[in-house]
């Protein structure tokens, strides 16, 4: 990338950081130090609620701009600050001119009063010199400029001319403030109909997912919200004492930093960002520990981001008090450590099954992915008995337990599938028959015990819900839970266990392959290309291993040669 170009990423990342602010002061912890009474909601209040939702969405709209726009936004703030200053100076030349006793301002210009020459005269250079400044920045062109020239300075030549009902600062900055803002308008309603023309046009033929995925590279949003919560802590380490208080009290001081790191829903999203990056260096750390192929995928800091916002929003995260705060964000972590190290997993047993069946794999390839599993089945045992040791019996403590568990069986499962696999690629015999059945009953019961587990984190999750906390977010992941890891689990597993003892039953309705036919046939297996030390024989007289047969009477139940009918 060019030097221009990286100056304008940059830009981009951080001129949308602002705004964040904005909403992170909106959206974040009131002032509840005064009590609440009904006459709080009366008309100034509905008002004021008016003008944040406004300026929320405000600030919304601004972070969501392209760079070129995003400067002319922040210019045209540069431009409001400028009419402000233009209505100070007014407003101090008309409290110069109303002080004047005896007399007016214009008899003392006529008089050449050395003050009221300075007085008029600077702010005469100044209205004249913000206007033709404004005009430029904004590019009013002649008739835009002459109007703009002509608020400011009207409040000054109205004071002159002793009319003061035409010399009101506060109308000549409103006045310039509306020719900017129509100026501004005119200039972004023609790039709002492109833009949503495109988007309507993106979202017809690509849909929603394809929109908001362009949006989300072309925004930078991680980027942007990991800047907005490094600022937002580096200034809550400033006020909480800054390094004094770390040397005095470092664990207390990083306490207090994390609870202010998620009381509010955007700091919430910046924290979320934070565990992204470091789910994706955990899992590209656990991708090299491992030795494994091609680039690591980035998958695993999005699934630590969601996990994190799901936590929370299902625990309430930023509504608690700080000392709260702290104690679910503790446990939160506990449930994502545990979450993530299922992930790693779920990317490690393929890699394990692969490195079985090869034959000519190096052994420190074996020795890494066997180290990276040893250690993904240490580490829950470790921080179960660590939680243990240190907590009482809760809810909160059975959940993780549950779901450490529930990892150990899964790495067991795949440690026991590698030895079998391992086995059956160093037997002298071609063919090993037994090893479908070993393979099926070690993941069966792996998917059995795995099946108790997620029934024990759902009467334990209803059993916080009715007793413990209730919350949308907590009841519709509840039902998430039960239908996809209990009743869609548990479903797929019964019909697999069905459609095998189905197949069973076809296969043993077959005859078995006597050895003089074997020694005529003096042929391999047309599923497996292996010799046929033993075969079943279908009603269309050809002959297959029983366990390459039944593996296809899994699929179809035709002949893999003639697609004769295999029924009985």
């Amino acid at each position: 990338m060019s030097l221009r170009g990286r100056v304008w990423a940059l830009l981009d990342v951080a001129l949308r950081v602002p705004p964040l602010f904005v909403m992170d002061a909106l959206l974040g912890p009131g002032d509840d130090s005064e009590p609440h009474s009904s006459a709080s909601w009366d008309a100034a209040a509905l008002l004021w609620g008016a003008i944040h939702l406004q300026a929320l969405l405000l600030a919304l709209a601004v972070s969501l701009l392209q760079t070129k726009q995003l400067v002319q936004a922040y210019l045209w703030l540069a431009c409001a600050g400028a009419v402000l200053w233009s209505y100070a100076w007014n407003e101090a030349f008309a409290r110069y001119a109303s002080s004047l006793r005896g007399t007016s301002l214009i008899r003392e210009l006529l008089r050449l009063d050395g003050g009221a020459l300075q007085h008029t005269g600077a702010n005469y250079a100044v209205q004249l010199s913000l206007a033709a400044g404004l005009a430029c920045a904004q590019r009013l062109g002649t008739r835009g400029a002459t109007a703009l020239g002509l608020c400011l300075l009207a409040p000054t030549l109205a004071t002159i001319c002793s009319t003061p009902w035409a010399a009101s600062p506060l109308a000549a900055a409103l006045a310039a403030l509306a020719i900017l803002a129509a100026a501004a308008v005119f200039r972004v309603a023609p790039a709002a109909r492109r833009a949503f023309s495109w988007a309507t046009a993106v979202v017809r033929h690509a849909g929603i997912p394809a929109l908001l995925e362009h949006h989300w590279g072309r925004l930078h949003a991680p980027q942007v919200l990991r800047l907005f919560w490094t600022l937002r802590l580096a200034r809550w380490a400033v006020h909480l004492g800054g390094l004094s208080a770390f040397l005095h009290d470092p664990t207390d001081w990083a306490a207090q930093l994390l609870a202010r790191g998620c009381d509010s829903p955007v700091a919430l999203l910046g924290m979320a960002a934070m565990v992204a990056l470091a789910g994706r260096a955990a899992g590209a750390l656990a991708h090299s520990a491992a030795g494994l192929e091609g680039p690591p995928r980035r998958g695993l800091g999005t699934l630590a981001a969601v996990l994190f916002l799901v936590l929370a929003l299902q625990t309430g995260l930023p509504g608690l008090e700080p000392k709260g705060r702290l104690a679910r964000l503790y446990r939160n972590t506990c449930l994502l450590i545990t979450a993530l190290l299922d992930a790693l997993h779920a990317r490690l047993a393929p890699t394990l099954v692969a490195l079985a069946a090869a034959g000519g794999a190096p052994a420190a390839r074996h020795a890494r992915a066997l180290a990276l599993a040893i250690a993904l089945a240490a580490a829950p045992c470790f921080l179960v008995g660590t939680l243990w040791r240190n907590h009482g019996i809760s809810t909160w403590l059975l959940a993780v337990t549950a779901f450490g568990a529930e990892l150990v069986i899964k790495v067991a499962v795949s440690l026991a599938l590698y030895l079998l696999f391992w086995t059956d690629a160093r037997r002298p015999d071609a063919l090993w028959e037994r090893l479908d059945d070993y393979v099926y009953w070690v993941r069966a019961t792996g998917s059995i015990a795995e099946f108790v587990c997620g029934v024990f984190l759902f009467l334990n999750g209803a059993w916080i819900f009715l007793f413990e906390s209730r919350g949308t977010v907590r009841a519709f992941m509840m039902c998430f839970h039960a239908y996809f890891n209990i009743w869609a689990q548990g479903r797929a597993g019964w019909k697999a266990c069905l459609r095998r003892r189905d197949a069973q039953r076809r296969l043993h309705a077959l005859p078995e392959a006597t050895s003089q036919q074997l020694r005529t046939l003096d042929d391999v297996c047309a599923i497996c290309y292996q010799e046929l030390h033993s075969a079943r024989v279908t009603r269309c007289n050809h002959f297959f291993h029983g366990v390459c047969l039944r593996k296809w009477l899994y699929l179809q139940d035709l002949c893999p040669l003639c697609h004769a009918s295999l029924q009985p």
